[in-house]
């Protein structure tokens, strides 16, 4: 496990809309504008680190310097890195913890990058006890998957630890960038928990208010 010693407190950023990064998941990212290309080189000459944010308001996947971003975002280490033949980057992040900004710097090579702080995040670091009702949130996910017809899936995530299994399903689940961005922000697993249980239920919710398997 990386320790909080290890965590950088500065480093470059990759705004880009509906893709949110969760402690304990990857993400492929496919990077072929030259001012990330730049990011990239730059951290694989170091520690390897990209914070992943999204922007608050964008019709396009990436956005002009400058755009506004949300304040929490997500640190992830490049774990994988190939170049395709017309020079792009395909790389993979793994999700470390999740970060707020404090500060941002001048851009440097047309990329952004910033001073974060990970203190309310703490516990992603160093793991404590939270209060978090997995039977019932394991129940939540059955009738959700159900609405979905995924429910054969989700033997994939009986065994997985709470936060994985937490952040695999914020990551995976068809929930809006809006939605998945408000998880993100909740300061502990068990208030993550909650609000998506709150958000499958209001998609699994058939109109028949009495269904017992919406009821906790």
């Amino acid at each position: 496990m990386i320790s909080d010693q290890d965590i950088p407190t500065t480093f470059p950023i990759f705004p880009l809309s509906g893709a949110v990064l969760f402690p304990q998941t990857r993400l492929p990212l496919n990077i072929f504008e030259p001012r990330y290309l730049s990011m990239i080189d730059a951290a694989l000459a170091g520690a390897r680190y990209v914070g992943m944010v999204q922007p608050r308001q964008s019709t396009q996947e990436t956005v002009v310097d400058g755009s506004e971003i949300y304040e929490v975002g997500c640190l992830g280490r490049l774990t994988a890195f190939a170049e395709t033949d017309d020079g792009r980057y395909m790389v993979t992040l793994m999700g470390i913890t999740r970060f707020r900004i404090v500060s941002e710097f001048e851009l440097k090579d047309g990329y952004r990058s910033v001073q974060a702080n990970f203190k309310e995040f703490q516990p992603e670091i160093s793991p404590a006890d939270t209060e978090f009702d997995r039977l019932g949130f394991m129940e939540t996910l059955k009738t959700y998957l159900q609405t979905l017809g995924s429910e054969e899936n989700q033997e994939t995530f009986e065994h997985a630890d709470d936060q994985a299994l937490v952040s695999t399903i914020a990551l995976a689940a068809p929930f809006t960038p809006e939605e998945k961005q408000a998880i993100l922000e909740c300061p502990k697993l068990g208030n993550q928990a909650r609000l998506m249980r709150s958000i499958m239920e209001m998609a699994a919710y058939s109109g028949d208010p009495e269904n017992p398997r919406l009821k906790h």
